[in-house]
């Protein structure tokens, strides 16, 4: 009965009865494996036994004669059924991998169970074994397989029930991790109906995590979702459902990265931090480590950006290959292309999205292909970034997900713009813009505000881009997201040049200079020759004495300094003369 091999205390579980007593099974496998019947492997952790494919064949033609065919698969299932709730408990404690990895041996045998459940008709041992497995689905990207699984156990409805509602959660909280937004759509809301209908807690308690994700994610209805999830936070301490508590805290890191509010942000990360290490769960720590990377990239601590990221993706290697491992990829590669490193982000960026491509990693993908996109654009192949991010685009959009479909907005017209075709580049940044707006993210949209002012640049409309990049310099300025605040001040710097403010210019270069030197930000190879022009024409209209004392001058101001000397120039600039 045992599919990819067995232990020793599977085959004491399974194959007693009234014939073989459980406490002779050890001396008759020996007895076996001394004749190679069967096959071991004493080093394994927990000791494996199989038969070869030649002897499975005849022994099973031997079993089907007995006629004990129904009572062994029937065991065989209850055994591997009461193993994956014995685990699922555990998953979440220090000792979890190891039981993820126990899990993960006994893959054949549980896909065995499943089907033998579903072969049977036994509807309540299906449903049972494939909730229990839910975090391992995820845990160990499972995601395709736990998706049929569910698909098929909540064929037969047997009414309303706690199982019932928790199978439903487990196959909405599989279904979000591997992309299936439509059975995210019906699975979610209806585990929740049904949980409150029967009046289950630790299934709302999970199910509300997963809604208010839903809702902030796919439907941009941030403050709807995070108090959704808040309430799940509260009811996961009442029930002292530990795994419910952390996952809740993650999410709710989640609804503020989306506005990337990393005031708001703090004290939830402390709280996911404190319950993570209390439980001494590594996968929630991984994350933990995973959104101090985020914050710190686009603060513009990429040194920090970097530890912190490369220290998540080793925990979830370690761990198994936990599903956020693809977003910390894609974020590396975004690092390693901001600061110069062009080759290496695009070795690290292009296998990743083919492997994504091919297993279904929707967590790293949304995040992937903009980066490597700009990166073409950045280096000078806007026409191939724009190949990617077309689709990408279209894909995306009819799913909601205001975050992923704003960025990739912006790149999209970023790439029309590189190409010359303005008109296309308007109206993808007007959306990037109004995505941007839908979830109050100053990030995505300052980057589409900045691109509006360098196309309004191009066509000559210098008024109009300078209010533009002064927007953008704002919102980026006042959320500490100084890598745009560079971007930005050397925006300015080439507008001023052409209203023949040039010691204006020489401050807003040099202070602008100053910042990326402190973060180690690179400029695109497609901006230098733009950037040297400035530059140099800045220096001839000044002269070498004033331009390095202006450039001097800028070089020394903060970053909240040069912000009010851009506003004060700006508006000096406006103001009429007196008669």
């Amino acid at each position: 009965m045992f599919a990819g091999g067995f232990s020793l205390d599977a085959a004491e579980h399974v194959c007693t009865g009234e014939v073989v007593d459980r406490y002779a099974v050890l001396d008759l496998l020996t007895h076996l494996v001394d004749k190679s019947l069967v096959q071991a492997d004493v080093g394994d952790q927990d000791g494996r036994y199989w038969l070869l494919e030649t002897i499975k064949f005849f022994a099973r033609g031997r079993l089907a004669e007995s006629g004990e065919t129904v009572r062994i698969q029937d065991r065989h299932r209850d055994y591997f059924l009461a193993l994956v709730e014995q685990a699922e408990p555990e998953l979440i404690k220090a000792d979890g991998p190891a039981w993820l990895d126990r899990l993960q041996r006994e893959w054949d045998n549980l896909s065995a169970a499943a089907d033998w459940c579903e072969a049977t008709a036994a509807h309540q041992p299906f449903l049972r074994l494939v909730t229990a497995l839910t975090l391992f689905f995820e845990l160990r990207s499972h995601l395709a397989a736990g998706g049929r699984w569910f698909a098929r156990a909540l064929i037969h409805d047997g009414g309303p029930s706690a199982l019932r509602a928790r199978a439903l959660w487990g196959a909405a909280h599989v279904a979000l991790y591997g992309g299936d937004f439509e059975a995210l759509g019906r699975y979610a809301p209806a585990a929740l109906a049904m949980a409150e209908e029967v009046g289950d807690e630790a299934a709302k308690c999970r199910a509300l995590n997963t809604n208010g994700l839903a809702a902030m994610w796919l439907k941009g209805e941030v403050e709807k979702g995070r108090a959704a999830i808040m309430h799940s936070v509260t009811l996961g301490r009442q029930l002292e459902d530990n795994w419910a508590l952390c996952d809740g805290l993650k999410l709710a890191t989640i609804s503020w990265v989306i506005q990337d509010d990393y005031i708001g942000l703090a004290p939830v990360m402390a709280d996911l931090k404190a319950v993570s290490e209390a439980l001494g769960n590594r996968f929630f720590m991984a994350w933990y480590h995973t959104i101090v990377g985020w914050v710190a990239m686009r603060q513009g601590d990429f040194t920090l950006a970097e530890q912190e990221l490369e220290l998540a993706l080793a925990e979830d290697k370690e761990l198994g290959g936990a599903a956020t491992a693809g977003f910390v990829v894609a974020q590396l590669g975004e690092i390693e292309a901001q600061t110069g490193r062009y080759d290496a982000a695009e070795s690290r960026l292009v296998p990743f999205l083919g492997r994504a491509a091919a297993t279904g990693d929707f967590l790293g993908a949304p995040w992937g292909v903009p980066a490597l996109a700009r990166l073409l654009i950045g280096r000078g192949a806007p026409a191939d970034a724009l190949d990617m991010i077309a689709g990408f685009v279209d894909l995306l959009r009819p799913l909601g997900i205001p975050v992923n479909v704003s960025e990739g907005l912006n790149v999209l017209g970023a790439a029309q713009l590189a190409l010359g075709d303005e008109a296309a580049a308007a109206e993808a940044l007007a959306a990037a813009k109004a995505e941007a707006a839908s979830i109050s993210n100053p990030w995505l949209g300052a980057q589409a505000i900045y691109l509006l002012g360098e196309l309004a640049r191009r066509r000559g409309e210098v008024e109009e881009a300078e209010g533009l990049h002064h927007e953008a310099l704002a919102m980026r300025a006042s959320s500490g997201l100084r890598p745009g605040v560079a971007e930005s001040l050397e925006a300015l710097a080439g507008l001023a040049v052409q209203h023949d403010s040039c010691a204006e210019a020489a401050r807003l270069f040099g202070a602008a200079a100053t910042l990326r030197a402190q973060m180690g930000l690179a400029r695109w190879p497609v901006q230098t020759d733009g950037y040297d022009s400035d530059v140099t024409d800045t220096r001839k209209a000044l002269g070498e004495d004033a331009f390095a004392a202006a450039w001097a001058e800028g070089a020394t101001l903060s970053v909240d300094d040069v912000v009010a000397y851009a506003a004060r120039t700006q508006g000096e600039r406006r103001r009429p003369s007196q008669s």
